[in-house]
């Protein structure tokens, strides 16, 4: 297994306490994807819109070279059923080419809709990367989930795709 990064967007804070945890578990690299505007709290429809017509959304510069990694966690959250901006900002900018990219994906519904999840991977497939799986949390747009939430789920999907072994998830259940 290659040199893995997990870069996320977190606007409310649900991604980062996602992004946060996979590290903390992986030992992975973590850099967050950040807006040159700061969103305000709150404007929740702002926000939906710009997901929904893809406004908005220039990132700062990233302090890492894409070269240096094999496979990318992408955390990102679900606008109005479309990706932030900041996210498909990102993605055009990314070199991906040979890459393994997994989502990690934060939303306020029950399910992931397919059509989000056919964007990112076209988009991905677009700049060489290959969508490789994704895990999905659901949240609240007020509310910072607690780890303890999901952390049983997260430990499992790891586990399946290599990331940990399994003796996490028996350490989990038997501390």
């Amino acid at each position: 297994m290659g040199k893995t990064l997990i870069v996320y967007y977190s606007w409310v804070g649900n991604t980062a306490t996602v992004a946060r945890e996979i590290q903390a578990q992986t030992g992975f690299t973590l850099r967050a994807i950040e807006e040159k505007k700061t969103r305000k709290p709150g404007a929740y429809a702002g926000a939906a819109m710009a997901g929904f017509f893809g406004i908005g959304g220039a990132i700062r510069p990233m302090d890492f070279s894409m070269a240096e990694y094999d496979q990318i966690l992408l955390g990102v959250q679900i606008w109005a059923g479309h990706a932030p901006p900041a996210v498909l900002h990102f993605i055009r900018q990314a070199e991906l080419s040979g890459k393994k990219v997994w989502l990690f994906i934060t939303k306020a519904d029950d399910h992931v809709p397919q059509p989000f999840l056919d964007g990112l991977v076209k988009r991905i497939e677009k700049r060489g990367g290959t969508v490789a799986g994704h895990f999905s949390v659901k949240t609240k747009m007020d509310t910072i989930i607690p780890v303890e939430n999901f952390r049983e789920d997260l430990t499992a999907w790891l586990a399946a795709q290599g990331f940990v072994e399994a003796a996490t998830i028996a350490e989990q259940e038997n501390p």
